[in-house]
């Protein structure tokens, strides 16, 4: 009976104690609002600032909003971006978000983009793009996955070139392509998919000429050697 009655004036005092230290708070509050008010500070809805920037524990710079980002010692990169930029421990980009994003880096060294780009761009732990997405100035739309060595598997519409579809590259090499899964929209939405081989040399080709499938085999020099659905039509 004696632990019950214990117990029951523990939960007791706990609500008080929760009663009290709310009442404590509105009661801060209260004050606040009346000083805000007393010195006559207007409210306001809306921020105007040229940046911000957030630091950690140890005052190292990991936050940058701005149009354009500040310029700070704690970045290691210097290029512009307008939008926010998350930094490591060290100043590596780790995330940007931006109009335009920053150009990407590819093994520690920083390359141009083929049109400023609208979106999205996330790095690895060494500040190397690993991944993306953007709406480019030249009309091209991206998604993008990485290797290390550069890019790995891109969804894309291409108005300049009118083409629209998947590329799946190799991790090495100069001629690193090797699926292509797509549509020619400059000719009648003409779809394919293209094989290569370790050398990116084309290999192997579906696609439709017409009403006529096509499923070509190539030899080293790209010359078809082997058309295995060359007679079939649509009936």
């Amino acid at each position: 009976m004696e632990e019950q009655y214990l117990k029951e004036r523990l939960i007791k005092l706990e609500k008080r104690e929760r009663i009290y230290y709310l009442f404590i708070s509105l009661t801060l509050l209260a004050i606040v609002l009346s000083c805000l008010n007393l010195f006559g500070i207007p409210k306001q809805d809306i921020i105007r600032i040229k940046g911000i920037i957030v630091v950690d524990e140890n005052n190292r710079e990991r936050l940058l909003i701005g149009a354009p980002v500040p310029d700070t010692e704690g970045r290691i990169r210097d290029d512009l971006c307008n939008g926010l930029i998350i930094l490591d421990e060290k100043g590596l980009d780790m995330l940007a978000l931006g109009s335009p994003t920053p150009n990407p880096q590819t093994e520690g060294k920083v390359g141009k983009r083929i049109s400023p780009a609208t979106g999205i761009q996330i790095n690895d732990a060494n500040g190397n793009e690993r991944a993306g997405y953007g709406v480019m100035e030249n009309g091209r739309v991206v998604l993008g996955l990485d290797h290390e060595t550069g890019e790995g598997v891109m969804l894309f519409i291409l108005p300049d070139l009118g083409y629209s579809g998947l590329l799946v590259n190799g991790k090495s090499g100069k001629n690193r392509q090797r699926i292509f899964l797509g549509a020619n929209v400059n000719k009648e939405d003409t779809g394919f998919l293209v094989l290569n081989d370790n050398t990116g040399a084309r290999y192997s080709m579906f696609r439709l000429d017409g009403d006529s499938p096509r499923w070509e085999v190539y030899d080293k020099n790209e010359k078809i050697i082997y058309d295995a659905l060359k007679n079939l039509k649509r009936e």
